[in-house]
């Protein structure tokens, strides 16, 4: 077995990113003829959410753990060409290749990098020109010295070569596929969920974080061109690139006077956000810019309705529910939003359902498979050029 690390990815600031790698770690877990072992390489109850069956954990703690000397291990990166402190904790737990990690130079142990998406590209100015640097110099030394590099969508594959010049032949496509972490006969049930945040009858969801490339702005302008339509909103309301976003959003959903048709209830957890999106009229997502949505991947998973801004990503995830509207144009989403509203049928959303639910087990297991066959590749890359 080819021992595979990965580092603990998002969290409260990115629950994407968690997400995401909740969804490989448990797609790997599928895989008929399992070949890798993957291995957290954690601090103590740093990924206990992670703890799936089959994963193993190392917990790093000690002096070579410390916040100064991962600071060192990125000096020597730079200075050296190699991060010895990573190194020291991947040998110490038998790592063959790192997976999901920050780029290693040219270490002894080979990694596997993955790009989520070029944001800072598309959108420099939601980016201070530090951050935007810090990540052309991480993605051109990954390019330089991964084994291989994964990317979520086509479209990102394409935005590495476009702007970095990055060789094709060494990026992999990975689609990931999002599952739900219980049953959904387990899930909180419509009455649970109207007694603890007072739903209304009918709502669309919006499970976006509140971030400022997230397209918040344009729901609102939409919903004063669709006086009937409740927008329910979930995610944090933090981003730490723009600090003021959220309190600036929410004085214009009181002076618009949308106060009761646009509510945040906060932060909730992982079972009542996919229970808020199965019982909701569709899902929202307008955002400017994706490198591939969970919130597309959640609503495919549920065979829900999801009104989606029309980006190439979006069509590259081709829910089959999907409809598309220009990032731009309030009025194309406020017609989609009272098409949905009126049209919105109890058995089609019980038949996409139960669709969506039998083709899962083996999307996911599609997406497990491909992943290993894209570590085994790697492993073997790396091998021969050891040799």
């Amino acid at each position: 077995m080819i021992r595979v690390g990965f580092p603990p990815i998002g969290g409260n600031a990115w629950q994407g990113g968690r997400n995401y790698l909740w969804n490989l770690l448990h797609a790997v877990s599928l895989v008929e003829t399992p070949r890798i072992q993957p291995v957290l390489m954690c601090r103590a109850g740093e990924a206990d959410d992670l703890a799936l069956p089959g994963v193993e954990r190392y917990e790093r703690s000690g002096p070579w753990a410390s916040a100064r000397m991962v600071r060192a291990g990125s000096l020597g990166r730079y200075l050296l060409g190699r991060d010895i402190v990573e190194e020291h904790w991947l040998q110490r737990a038998h790592i063959d290749i790192l997976s999901h990690g920050g780029p290693l130079g040219r270490s002894r142990v080979p990694f596997i990098f993955w790009v989520p998406d070029l944001q800072h590209r598309h959108f420099p100015e939601f980016f201070g020109r530090f951050e935007g640097k810090l990540r052309d110099s991480i993605y051109r030394s990954a390019l330089r010295d991964a084994a291989l590099v994964i990317t979520s969508s086509a479209a990102a594959r394409d935005d590495l070569v476009r702007f970095y010049r990055a060789d094709p032949a060494g990026i992999r496509v990975l689609h990931f596929v999002s599952s739900p972490r219980v049953e959904l006969a387990r899930l909180p049930s419509r009455e649970l969920l109207t007694q603890t945040f007072a739903l209304p009858p009918r709502y669309f969801h919006l499970p976006n974080q509140f971030w400022k490339h997230k397209n918040h702005a344009l729901v609102l302008d939409a919903l004063a061109l669709a006086p009937e339509v409740v927008v329910l909103a979930t995610g944090s309301k933090e981003d730490y690139r723009n600090p003021d976003f959220y309190d600036e959003l929410m004085a214009r959903v009181r002076a618009m006077g949308l106060s009761e048709r646009f509510r945040h209830l906060g932060m909730v957890s992982y079972d009542q956000m996919i229970a808020l999106m199965r019982h909701s009229v569709a899902v929202i997502n307008p955002s400017l810019f994706e490198g591939w949505s969970s919130t597309v991947e959640e609503a495919k998973t549920l065979g829900k309705r999801i009104l989606a801004s029309d980006l190439a990503v979006h069509r590259e995830q081709a829910p089959a529910r999907g409809r598309f509207f220009p990032t731009n144009d309030p009025a194309a989403l406020a017609a989609l939003l009272i098409e949905a509203w009126n049209s919105a049928d109890e058995a089609e959303e019980q038949r996409a359902g139960n669709e969506a639910a039998r083709s899962l087990p083996e999307r996911m297991r599609a997406f497990g498979t491909y992943y290993q066959e894209i570590v085994l590749e790697a492993h073997g890359l790396a091998h021969v050029t050891v040799e």
